[in-house]
């Protein structure tokens, strides 16, 4: 009877810690994938980091680029302006 008893308590140890085993190896499983996961996460977010930070840059430009034509503008106005009192006063 102790030995059977022994016997089963062994039994139920081993299949415990095959369990143990195989919930360990299930959750490593899952670690390396959800790593995987949030490496590729972390790359698409830097990619769209970047895309932002791109396209801030180009609105800027295009905001600059306006300014510039304005000034352009307003400078070609002086200019004919100077002229036009130059020629008056000769």
């Amino acid at each position: 009877m102790l030995a059977h008893s022994l016997r089963q308590s062994r039994q139920m140890q081993k299949r415990g810690a095959t369990q143990a085993a195989s919930r360990i190896i299930a959750l490593t499983n899952e670690i390396s994938l959800l790593d995987g996961q949030n490496r590729q996460l972390r790359t698409r977010l830097e990619t769209l980091e970047s895309e932002l930070e791109i396209t801030t840059l180009a609105q800027r430009l295009l905001e600059l680029r306006r300014e510039n034509n304005e000034f352009h503008a307003a400078s070609q106005r002086m200019w004919f302006r100077d002229r036009t009192l130059n020629a008056a006063h000769r």
